[in-house]
């Protein structure tokens, strides 16, 4: 078993430095901003953003990656101007309130969702890593015993 796992882990290492490009693959460790929409807007001029492109409701958060998994957020993420997944336009809080009015939007935070893989993904991965090396001690020490 550990020469599968440790076979695996070599090759998943040797994957991750591989250069059949000119560029290695990234390993990514640290805060990452994401942008997600939340809700639809009409596509009119008081919808659109000083570089011409209409905007939506969206939620800007940040979260703390290690390895392409998500770990936790880092504070309290904001409404913003969705554009896309790169672009936002920073609304104050009063060209919030007026938003929300003029096309009646009931709850505005309760739209705010953040996908299940930046929320708990990481989380999850981490608990089953940390299961299967408490698991692999376990039986360690049930086949020492057994040896005996």
């Amino acid at each position: 078993m550990k020469k599968i796992l440790l076979l695996l882990s070599f090759v998943t290492l040797l994957n991750l430095v591989s250069t059949y490009e000119v560029n290695a693959a990234q390993v990514t460790f640290g805060p990452h901003d994401k942008l997600v929409k939340i809700c639809d807007l009409p596509d009119t001029e008081d919808y659109k953003s000083n570089d011409g492109k209409y905007f939506d409701f969206g939620y800007k958060y940040t979260y703390f990656e290690v390895v392409f998994l998500p770990i936790f957020q880092q504070g309290e993420g904001q409404i913003v101007g969705y554009i896309d997944e790169e672009n936002f336009v920073v609304l104050s809080k009063q060209d919030i309130a007026d938003i929300v009015k003029t096309n009646n939007i009931k709850n505005l935070a309760g739209l705010v969702k953040i996908p299940f893989w930046d929320a708990w993904g990481g989380k999850l991965v981490g608990i089953l890593v940390i299961l299967l090396l408490i698991g692999s001690l376990f039986k360690d020490r049930y086949n020492k015993k057994t040896e005996e």
